[in-house]
């Protein structure tokens, strides 16, 4: 919960840079998957555990392949983003404004306690 509003909390400004941020639902939409994925541009894929935010940057022990080499890129395509974006939706930051000021107060309290330590 306060770990997801953390990461949530960065998804405008990864947004604002161009950025499509699908969230993975599983079959009926009941699924989780610990993985992270990126491929930018077809030129360069990255999956592993890392979490986009602070307490996994500064204090996790987290791990990440990453590689600009096409048929590390082609085979990350093909085997979980085209599999897993039929079970994922695009993500949508909330519309109501008290949504998004819930969405503000945990993701920056989330933030605070993080650099706390």
């Amino acid at each position: 919960p306060l770990n997801d509003a953390n990461t949530r909390f960065h998804f405008e400004k990864l947004q604002k840079a161009g950025v499509k941020i699908y969230l993975y639902q599983g079959e009926k939409g009941l699924g989780k998957v610990h993985a992270k994925g990126l491929i930018a541009d077809d030129k360069f894929a990255s999956i592993g555990s890392c979490n986009m935010d602070t307490m996994a940057l500064r204090h996790n022990y987290e791990s990440n392949v990453a590689s600009k080499d096409p048929d590390f890129v082609r085979q990350v395509r093909k085997d979980l983003f085209e599999k897993d974006f039929t079970v994922s939706k695009l993500y949508e930051p909330p519309k109501s404004l008290w949504e998004r000021i819930k969405l503000k107060v945990k993701g920056g309290a989330a933030e605070l306690l993080d650099r706390w330590d």
